[in-house]
């Protein structure tokens, strides 16, 4: 909710790597996805750094959804569906801690890695070319 911008797209992926963990412990193999226009749905209030940081010291929402007509209602927005190949993920007992961890960060790259493809492969369809995404 916090990292809408008017001039890029946002994500919060770098430090997300539970459910690579999930898959790594499973051994299930995570398909990367991307969907176009979902940041543009709705914006927040108050939109500052000190609202996102107690948001996330405190894991709640502070804050309001604000959409059409300043309502939570969303704004119409095109969708754009893009998925990517499987990654293979190898199954890794949690118990060998050294090797789990040296698998989660492996896939957790690939991972991002092809977030990052499949948004540069796709965004001109969308129509946002000019518009780069921030991976944080």
């Amino acid at each position: 909710m916090y990292m809408k911008d008017p001039r890029k797209e946002r994500i919060k992926l770098l430090n997300r790597k539970g459910f690579v963990r999930v898959a790594v412990e499973t051994g299930t193999s995570i398909i990367p996805v991307y969907h176009f226009g979902s940041t543009q749905t709705l914006g927040a209030w108050p939109q500052s750094a000190a609202a996102a940081g107690l948001s996330r010291k405190y894991r709640v929402a502070i804050g309001f959804p604000i959409g059409r007509w300043l309502t939570p209602v969303p704004h119409q927005v095109q969708f754009f569906q893009v998925a990517g190949a499987p990654i293979p993920v190898p199954r890794v007992d949690p118990a060998d801690k050294e090797a789990f961890s040296k698998a989660v960060d492996e896939v957790h790259a690939k991972v991002v890695d092809a977030v990052k493809g499949l948004y540069d492969r796709h965004k001109a369809e969308y129509g946002w070319e000019d518009r780069p995404l921030v991976i944080e």
